[in-house]
C-alpha cells in the first residue's frame, strides 16, 4: 500500500526506518487525581475534552492510526493515516468499590487496573487490532479521577510523550 496523503502534518516519510524498528506496543500511563467529594464529573469532562481538542490541533498525529504497508522491500512496515481515536473516552466507575483514598493507601497496585477498562488498549495488540496512535480514558472513581493514556511506542516514546504533555 503506498503512502497516503493526509492532514497529519507529518511530512514524508511519516514513519522512519528507525521508528519501524521500535517495539510494537502501547506506552501506557495512568495519572491519578484526587478530587473533592462533590466534584462535578460533567464539568471535568468538558475541561478535558477542550484540552484534548487543543492537543489534537497542536499534534494532529495523535488522531492517526497505523496501517500495514507493503513497499515491496520489507514486511511488517507501517504507515500513519487518519482514523485514530479523536475523542475522550469517559467511564463512570463511582458505583464500584474503587476509592481514590483506599487505592492511595495501598500504593495504587497495578493488579487493580485492567487493560480495557482503564486504557482501552492492551499492552500489545492482537492480530487484526486497530492500532491507534493515542487513546485517552477518563475513569471517574469515588474521590478521584484515573486518566489512562495510551501512546503507540513506534510514534512516541516516553521522553517524547513527557515533552508533549
Amino acid at each position: 500500500m503506498p503512502a497516503q496523503t493526509d492532514d497529519l502534518g507529518l511530512g514524508e516519510p511519516r514513519v522512519s526506518s528507525l521508528e519501524q524498528a521500535s517495539p510494537p506496543y502501547w506506552n501506557r500511563s495512568l495519572y491519578r487525581f484526587k478530587l473533592q467529594p462533590d466534584y462535578d464529573k460533567e464539568e471535568i469532562t468538558r475541561i478535558l475534552k477542550e484540552a484534548l481538542e487543543a492537543t489534537f490541533a497542536e499534534l494532529p498525529v495523535f488522531k492517526a492510526q497505523l496501517v500495514p504497508m507493503n513497499d515491496g522491500e520489507q514486511q511488517g512496515k507501517y504507515d500513519l493515516v487518519p482514523g485514530g481515536n479523536g475523542e475522550l473516552f469517559v467511564k463512570d466507575l463511582r458505583s464500584t468499590s474503587l476509592d481514590h483514598d483506599q487505592l492511595r493507601v495501598k500504593g495504587f497496585p497495578l493488579s487493580t487496573f485492567d487493560d480495557r477498562t482503564f486504557w482501552g488498549t492492551p499492552a500489545l495488540p492482537s492480530p487484526g487490532d486497530k492500532i491507534t496512535v493515542f487513546s485517552l480514558h477518563a475513569n471517574f472513581i469515588q474521590g478521584g479521577l484515573l486518566l489512562g493514556l495510551s501512546m503507540w511506542h513506534l510514534v512516541m516514546d516516553g521522553i517524547a510523550l513527557a515533552t508533549a504533555l
